[in-house]
């Protein structure tokens, strides 16, 4: 029905595994026009705050360009819904305080996105609090600067 225009989008994924659902979407109407990364998110929404987790599904260990490239596909689909985007590349470690290969890879994602879409509010690398409180986020900020100085 999506290939055919007869409807907007679909929703699988209860009885078969994401991968199966994401093979049989790309064999019957392929990848959106741009995208170059299947993916997948999560929506939570409460009253005050909606949040979209992109990628938690598929991807196992996604390149730097790859997660620039989900991260766009969501900030799309965020739009679609009306909704003002904000990007935050989520890490073990924030701002720099890790020199593991899996920190460096997403501040290197993060680099990418802005370079891409510098009109896309977009911070990282960052853990999860920081991302969602800007209090926690400026106290990172904070000893960030005083670590480099």
């Amino acid at each position: 029905m999506v290939a055919a225009g007869d409807a907007a989008a679909m929703v699988a994924g209860a009885i078969n595994p994401t991968a199966r659902v994401i093979e049989a979407g790309e064999m019957m109407i392929d990848l959106a026009p741009g995208t170059t990364t299947a993916s997948s998110y999560f929506r939570m929404q409460w009253p005050e705050r909606r949040l979209i987790f992109a990628d938690c599904a598929v991807n196992v260990q996604p390149t730097a360009e790859q997660l620039a490239d989900i991260a766009w596909a969501s900030v799309q689909e965020v739009q679609r819904f009306g909704i003002p985007p904000k990007v935050a590349f989520l890490s073990h470690s924030t701002y720099g305080a890790s020199k593991r290969a899996s920190a460096r890879k997403m501040r290197e994602a993060r680099d990418i996105f802005v370079d891409r879409h510098p009109e896309i509010e977009c911070d990282g690398e960052l853990h999860g609090d920081a991302a969602l409180d800007p209090s926690i986020r400026h106290r990172y900020m904070e000893a960030a600067d005083t670590t480099l100085h």
